[in-house]
């Protein structure tokens, strides 16, 4: 699809760890992110990063989950159809692998193909035509957590160091934010934008909160895409949008 922006903008919705049927999702606050989406102008666009459902691990022993699994993929199955048309692609989380690691069921292709999107267990290209010029995403649920957020993005950077597109997403860590780095071509200079999707996980009582991991509030993000291809964000976080 070729998007003809002018003096519009094409909006990206990352969208991942909502770990639904975990006993502290924040229904709430996926709620606000569908007034959000809502509200966004009609150019938009949303890929699916894993980790929808929480599906719980007797060996880690650290998730509470209030759904059974056949009701977690049609929670998150009902929550996301009003919106298939917007999905270009799902991938896989460490909790849809967790599934199939014990069962060897694939949950993240099963709630794909009730979406009718387009699905890959481990990552994925997508190429945007905007005004006649090709702008392309890679996304990805990512494998690692780090402490502090400046770590985070340095990895992100060197993991993805060998991966050539414009914008690239991820999910995993549950933080929220966008950023950018120059790179040279022979064009000369242009920017490689980066962004972590955020999550929809109460903090208290929380694995992160037993593992004394940082707490990051609810958060999810929104890039604009403009028609030079230029990136800007807004971060979404539940104590400063939805208190």
């Amino acid at each position: 699809m070729n998007y003809n922006l002018k003096g519009k903008k094409l909006y990206v919705f990352p969208l991942s760890d909502l770990h639904i049927g975990a006993s502290n999702c924040n229904y709430d606050y996926i709620e606000y992110w569908k007034k959000v989406f809502k509200k966004t102008p009609k150019n938009k666009v949303i890929y699916l990063l894993g980790d929808l459902i929480d599906f719980s691990s007797k060996d880690i022993g650290s998730f509470d989950n209030d759904m059974s699994a056949d009701e977690q993929i049609d929670t998150v199955t009902d929550l996301l159809k009003p919106y298939k048309k917007y999905i270009r692609y799902s991938t896989m989380g460490n909790h849809e692998r967790r599934a199939m690691k014990y069962f060897n069921l694939d949950i993240g292709k099963i709630i794909a193909n009730n979406l009718d999107v387009p699905y890959h267990t481990a990552d994925f290209f997508d190429t945007l035509l905007i005004n006649d010029e090709p702008f392309t995403v890679y996304g990805k649920h990512g494998t690692k957590f780090n402490q502090r957020i400046d770590l985070a993005e340095g990895g992100m950077v060197r993991d993805t160091q060998n991966i050539e597109a414009d914008l690239l997403l991820q999910g995993h860590n549950h933080y929220c934010k966008g950023f950018s780095r120059p790179i040279v071509t022979k064009y000369g200079l242009k920017r490689k934008y980066y962004g972590f999707s955020g999550h929809f996980l109460a903090y208290e009582s929380s694995y992160a909160h037993q593992k004394n991991l940082p707490w990051n509030p609810e958060a999810f993000i929104r890039f604009s895409i403009n028609k030079n291809h230029i990136c800007r964000w807004n971060e979404y976080h539940l104590d400063e949008r939805m208190l």
